[in-house]
């Protein structure tokens, strides 16, 4: 009996998986620990952490206590995702969850109808990878499509979707209308006063605090994306000194909400750029081993959530590398591809455009580096630095490291450089430019790249 067969009429439900995911996501966010969430569910931990596999499906009429213990969670969407979960869990065949997914997604509003129609392709390819003798992960399937963020996103889904001012709910206009809407007009009137106030700041960051920003927040990051100048920079730099105390950042790659981080860079090679990256994390981990434990035993898996980009004008296409996990060896490395780009032209000044400082402010300011965090809920944040990307003595990545880990400076911390904290209508017109670009390569800002 092939693989094929014997798989045939075990089908997991990926919607269950995915919401589990969101689940522990919104459990995270609420900094609860399995028990306290579990007993405000008035259930066993163990019934509550199966509910977080995947493996037990959370009952609509939980719907009610469901939001009462994630007030982020919107009712009506709710429903319908553990409605639409007790319907695919039904099926018995991989045939019958591609027609229930088809079913549904006729039927269900277009948000968690574009959930269904990934699904349906999802069980196309599960049949056509069991046929060739692989048995996919399902939780890897999951992962690789952003199930997990499109139902987070449903799952805070206002259906109507619009402020009463006609803002996108989850604009920061939206968000903060909804929020100010619970103030008493007094309150109101002051806090609209200290808004404007604000309004005329112009914020600057130096790079450690830039690492308190990642340490603080790294909980709500769902992606990061980045254009850099210096490519061996970015790669050696993943460490800061608090003290005597070695501190390691990325740490929010481990976390199951976040879900990628897209580097373009101006040069360098991304397989050598992304292979160095980590290896250098790995050492990291390893010099406070009883400290990382956990992220070294994560760090390959996490890492496929990395992905690098280089356009190259010349021939018309980008250069993209990706962590992967190979299914003949079942061991982790980095897969590299050129992919034609037929408006590459189009792009030319693409990393002037994003690289300088806004029109109207200091024109001959040129950023070195550029970060853009998206938050859970859509919020984007974006600093942008103006690091030279020179240190004195040897440029080799060893030596660069070295120096980092005696405290230099890095893209984290150590003292090593200022930035701007860029507005929010700044940040909005880089990142329209970057998901431009990533737009040509059949990505996007607001999705989860693969390289096939």
């Amino acid at each position: 009996m092939s693989i094929a067969e014997s798989k045939e009429n075990q089908v997991p439900n990926l919607l269950a998986l995915a919401f589990g995911q969101a689940l522990k996501g919104a459990r995270e966010f609420k900094n609860g620990t399995a028990k306290e969430i579990a007993t405000e569910f008035s259930c066993s931990k163990s019934h509550y952490l199966m509910t977080e596999s995947g493996s037990v499906v959370l009952q609509p009429d939980r719907s009610l206590r469901a939001i009462q213990v994630f007030p982020n969670f919107e009712f009506v969407p709710l429903v319908l995702v553990l409605v639409a979960t007790q319907i695919l869990g039904k099926s018995q065949s991989i045939s019958e969850f591609r027609a229930t997914a088809q079913d549904l997604k006729n039927v269900l509003p277009p948000q968690l109808g574009g959930v269904m129609e990934i699904l349906r392709s999802v069980a196309d390819e599960w049949r056509s990878q069991l046929e060739s003798g692989y048995d996919p992960d399902p939780r890897e399937i999951v992962r690789e499509k952003g199930l997990v963020r499109m139902i987070e996103d449903c799952l805070k889904l206002d259906l109507a979707g619009i402020s009463a001012d006609g803002d996108p709910a989850g604009s920061p206009a939206g968000i903060l209308g909804k929020e100010m809407s619970r103030l008493s007009p007094v309150l109101f009137e002051s806090v609209l006063a200290l808004t404007r106030s604000l309004a005329g700041f112009r914020l600057q960051f130096e790079s450690n605090e830039l690492y308190q920003f990642e340490t603080t927040y790294g909980q709500r990051f769902r992606r990061i994306v980045g254009v850099v100048r210096d490519p061996d920079l970015f790669a050696c730099t993943p460490c800061v000194f608090d003290g005597e105390d070695l501190n390691v950042g990325y740490k929010f790659l481990h976390r199951p909400s976040f879900e990628s981080f897209v580097v373009l860079m101006v040069n360098g090679e991304p397989a050598e750029v992304l292979e160095a990256l980590i290896q250098n994390l790995r050492t990291a981990f390893n010099l406070k081993r009883s400290q990382y434990l956990t992220e070294l035993e994560l760090l390959e898996s996490s890492a496929t959530k990395i992905t690098l980009i280089r356009p190259n004008y010349d021939s018309g296409s980008c250069t993209i590398a990706q962590w992967q996990r190979s299914p003949k060896t079942d061991r982790y490395r980095v897969v590299a591809k050129e992919q034609k780009m037929g408006k590459i032209a189009e792009f030319k000044h693409f990393f002037e455009r994003v690289l300088t400082a806004k029109a109207g402010a200091d024109n001959s300011r040129l950023f070195q580096h550029l970060w853009i965090y998206q938050m859970v809920g859509g919020n984007q944040i974006a600093f942008a630095d103006a690091v030279s990307g020179k240190l004195p003595g040897d440029d080799s990545l060893t030596e660069r490291f070295a120096r980092l880990i005696e405290g230099d400076g890095s893209r984290t911390g150590g003292g090593g450089y200022r930035g701007d904290l860029l507005d929010h209508s700044d940040t909005e017109e880089r990142a329209k430019l970057i998901d431009g670009l990533l737009g040509e390569l059949g990505l996007s800002l607001m999705a989860e790249p693969t390289v096939s």
